[in-house]
């Protein structure tokens, strides 16, 4: 569960619009937002899908550059720490300067006071002399230090260049290879339509198979170097916490989908936390049909940004993003009709539960009537079940669908953090 959502400026002006014109899609969002301060990670798809997930289940290719975007995201954080570095070593090095003038300084002031005969003078600038030189002496191996950390950062960060540079080839490659396959597919499969096999090569299926595991074994490499990046950024540079959880191909960005499982046109990037950890950021939405890809190139690396803004404190020239809570959201954005949006949320919470139930009947081989017949009631019910219409959620009824399926359902309660499984009713009881 979130406690609260915060809303980029362009996510929040984007709500108001939708709200202003008294569009349905507003009532939508609404609903999923509060969806997802309920349900928080309790959600999944297909109401909150992984954009890494969905790119690579759609399209390997846009997986490949949503990765290497990531990599270049985080080799900025190695850069600007090697900026850092040299910016300290400067610093240091005027430091140095000035505390070597002082010892020099000193040293002429003792040896005047000496020579007019003021040993307490002379004594006086001896001890701040010595304390001087002591001061420098400390500040010189410090610099030496910093001089070691900033040859080591600049070697790692050349060495991890080197590496994303090689990516880069190996991606394009790859995704050459993938679209070229893809393009042969279309042909051969056009002259089987028209039942003309001179032109016929292999099996495109096949090719298709294997350009695709060429695509599979580049995101493999990419996640090794996803995560040597991160070893980087985790052992002598600060972090971005922004940008990545600790498995770059099962956190990051999501989606959130109102309207689901139904396709409503309406797309929501978002971020949970990570600090604080309770906290839903919502960064880019959109309402459109059709091709979705031109947003996602211009949405994604938005979000990205944002999020790197957002982990910036603001006396650094971070972003601040309005913060709602669950009530407070409601009352800014549907003002009495609170009731009414998360009456419609928990209906969507409740479909979102159940819609997997049809996937998995699906991979259980059964249709909808067969599944009827083995519960004995009519197809209709089994799709009101899988809808979640009010009053196809019982637990009996849900029970029922279970069996059927030959698993059975169990009732969990969450009791302050202490779970226990209880048994569901048996539908013969």
């Amino acid at each position: 569960m979130a406690s609260r959502v915060e809303l980029a400026d362009e996510v929040r002006a984007w709500l108001e619009g939708l709200v202003a014109g008294g569009l349905p899609e507003a009532r939508l969002v609404g609903e999923a937002v509060t969806a997802l301060l309920d349900e928080g990670s309790g959600l999944e798809p297909p109401l909150v899908v992984a954009v890494e997930s969905m790119l690579r289940a759609q399209d390997p290719r846009r997986a490949l550059d949503h990765s290497y975007h990531r990599q270049l995201a985080l080799l900025q954080q190695v850069r600007r720490g090697v900026a850092d570095v040299a910016t300290s070593r400067k610093r240091m090095e005027l430091t140095l300067e000035q505390l070597g003038r002082q010892c020099r300084t000193l040293a002429e002031q003792g040896r005047k006071a000496a020579d007019l005969g003021r040993d307490d003078l002379a004594q006086e600038a001896l001890a701040r002399g010595s304390a001087t030189s002591a001061e420098l002496a400390r500040a010189t191996a410090d610099y030496g230090a910093l001089q070691g950390e900033e040859e080591k950062l600049t070697a790692a960060s050349r060495r991890l260049q080197q590496h994303v540079d090689s990516f880069r080839s190996r991606k394009e490659t790859a995704k050459a290879a993938y679209t070229v396959v893809l393009a042969q597919a279309a042909i051969d499969r056009a002259c089987v339509d028209l039942d003309d096999p001179a032109v016929l090569g292999p099996d495109p299926e096949d090719a298709i198979t294997g350009a695709r595991a060429r695509v599979e074994e580049a995101l493999g490499s990419a996640h090794g170097l996803e995560q040597e990046l991160q070893q980087e950024l985790g052992g002598t540079v600060e972090r971005d916490p922004g940008l990545l959880g600790n498995d770059p191909l099962e956190t990051g960005l999501l989606e959130l989908r109102p309207g689901s499982p139904a396709d409503s046109g309406i797309r929501i990037l978002f971020a949970v936390g990570p600090a604080p950890a309770d906290t839903v950021v919502l960064l880019a939405a959109a309402v459109r049909q059709g091709n979705w890809w031109t947003w996602y190139d211009e949405a994604l690396p938005q979000a990205r940004n944002l999020l790197a803004e957002r982990s910036i404190p603001l006396a650094a020239g971070g972003t601040a993003f309005p913060t709602y809570s669950k009530e407070s959201f409601l009352d800014s954005f549907f003002p009495g009709r609170a009731e009414e949006v998360e009456a419609g949320a928990a209906l969507l919470v409740a479909g979102n539960r159940t819609h997997p139930l049809a996937r998995v009947r699906r991979r259980s081989g059964l249709t909808a009537t067969q599944l009827a017949e083995r519960m004995q009631v009519a197809p209709e019910t089994v799709a009101a079940i899988e809808r979640a219409e009010p009053g196809f959620t019982e637990v009996r009824t849900l029970a029922a669908y279970v069996e059927a399926l030959g698993g059975r359902l169990d009732v969990v309660a969450d009791l302050g953090g202490e779970r226990i499984v209880l048994s569901g009713p048996r539908t013969g009881e």
